[in-house]
């Protein structure tokens, strides 16, 4: 129950930036000792990304956070891990082309830090429902985790902001409508 829960969800692929996200973790556990990270998602039989994965463990083992760090494979059950979870981070060191974790952690009503890239930045207002940083940038991710772990009435708020907003922009009745209009202009004479 002292437990901070900070979870990264998405495939493990080189460019979803899990070893920034580790080192960040590495410098968060120094002020709060409590957290623990969560790496949700597995890697493909692709022989690249097996190698990332490994390299993922050895990294954990050097940074010494094996008490800290649980890699827990493929979930079906996001939706409990993102309500259960204290922040939600989106570590990409490339452009995501859209970000869809981010919108599911922003709809369980968590405060989400996310790398300041591509898609992202049409999803997360900085500051007001979500946190960004620069992508690849260890310490400013960290300082943005601690915020939110050491602020949780803030942590509270941008949530609930979070939650609101994809409820605006992003819910099944938003998009049937987007997708409508696109039919009408092409089908319109």
């Amino acid at each position: 129950d002292q437990d901070r829960l900070i979870s990264n969800v998405g495939r493990l692929d080189w460019w979803k930036g899990h070893g920034y996200f580790l080192q960040a973790i590495a410098e968060v556990i120094q002020s709060q000792p409590n957290a623990k990270a969560l790496i949700v998602g597995e890697a493909d039989s692709n022989p690249w990304n097996q190698v990332y994965y490994q390299q993922l463990q050895q990294l954990v083992a050097e940074l010494a956070l094996s008490d800290h760090v649980i890699f827990t494979g493929f979930r079906a059950d996001i939706p409990r891990i993102m309500a259960t979870s204290d922040v939600v981070v989106h570590s990409a060191s490339e452009p995501e082309p859209f970000g869809r974790v981010i919108v599911e952690g922003m709809a369980a009503g968590r405060p989400v830090v996310a790398t300041a890239a591509g898609g992202v930045l049409d999803i997360i207002e900085d500051q007001v429902n979500g946190l960004l940083v620069p992508p690849k940038n260890t310490s400013l991710m960290a300082q943005a985790i601690r915020q939110l772990l050491q602020n949780p009435e803030q942590a509270k708020i941008m949530g609930q902001r979070a939650q609101q907003h994809v409820k605006e922009r992003f819910s099944v009745k938003q998009h049937v409508a987007a997708v409508q209009r696109i039919y009408e202009r092409i089908l319109a004479p």
